[in-house]
């Protein structure tokens, strides 16, 4: 049985609401950690905060029910595939130009993604202290680790499978955690050699074995051959090569799944390392320094930022 504690209450008697799409374009990290903003920005401006992930570009079947449990109202409207992006497009389609200023004139106190999405990726860290589902926060960076506790919540289902394959891995005893960003990563910003990954370790801690999560199993080869007294784990395939979003959107619902089952087991192995060094550069490295606060070590910048 759920208890409150399992729902993200905030603002629920207001007018105003915002309907946030997730899942529209960008990698499911790069989506979670703008959700998380998003839900912060509401709290700061009082509007109720509810979910659009019927199409999401992660999705199996439904959503984020495919893999979390809810956390708060999800809007089904089928139409806001359509109207309820992130920028506000120069080229609309037939469907959008239809729909959006009927949307508008019988939903008043709604707001859409793009309406408030710059506004969104300029948040304010300077607004606290808050309440989020009745605790008071006092910081920012203790407000984004509270909400993702509240809503990253994976379902029975879900969690059966990142167990089962996280028994294929046998850490015994202290382990770091690397996540090492491949594939169309490269397009943003400068790939980090795994010298400086291991540079880093060493002086964090004299712990010998590390996990290794990448979408480029080339990159636990080079650990491997080049630091023979360190063990290495990871579950990253050999057949992995660099992730590219557009190849995962492209995929089969199956296949979609498989690789979100791999990445969350993959960040429940960093989240637990005694030390996780990552890339702030990456998404995957944001949701970590949110999330491990100062066990988490940029290889590229010396603290999270939002970029």
């Amino acid at each position: 049985m759920k208890t409150e504690e399992h729902y993200l209450q905030l603002n629920q008697h207001t007018k105003k609401t915002l309907i946030f799409h997730l899942g529209h374009s960008a990698g499911f990290y790069s989506e979670i950690n703008n959700m998380v903003f998003a839900i912060i920005y509401c709290v700061q401006h009082n509007i109720c905060f509810k979910l659009y992930s019927s199409d999401a570009n992660f999705r199996e079947k439904d959503g984020w029910d495919d893999y979390f449990n809810p956390f708060c109202k999800e809007i089904r409207f089928r139409p806001l595939h359509y109207i309820n992006g992130r920028n506000v497009s120069p080229t609309l389609g037939i469907k959008t130009k239809v729909y959006t200023p009927i949307f508008r004139f019988m939903c008043k106190n709604i707001f859409l993604t793009q309406d408030l999405w710059d506004e969104i990726r300029c948040i304010d860290k300077t607004f606290m202290p808050i309440q989020i589902s009745g605790i008071n926060v006092d910081y920012f960076h203790e407000a984004t680790k509270r909400i993702i506790h509240i809503i990253y919540r994976f379902n029975d289902q879900t969690r059966r499978e990142i167990d089962f394959l996280k028994k294929t891995i046998s850490i015994e005893g202290e382990y770091l955690g690397f996540h090492i960003r491949g594939g169309d990563k490269i397009t943003e910003c400068e790939i980090v050699n795994v010298e400086n990954y291991m540079g880093l370790a060493n002086s964090l801690s004299n712990i010998r074995q590390i996990f290794v999560s990448t979408d480029d199993y080339r990159f636990y080869e080079r650990l491997c051959e080049k630091y023979p007294d360190y063990k290495f784990f990871t579950i990253s395939e050999p057949s992995s090569k660099g992730y590219l979003q557009s190849d995962f959107v492209n995929s089969t619902p199956a296949e979609r799944r498989k690789s979100m089952i791999n990445m969350f087991a993959s960040m429940e192995f960093l989240l637990e390392s005694q030390h996780t060094i990552c890339t702030y550069s990456s998404n995957i490295g944001m949701f970590l320094g949110m999330m491990m606060g100062d066990r988490a070590h940029g290889v590229d910048f010396p603290e999270w930022i939002i970029w």
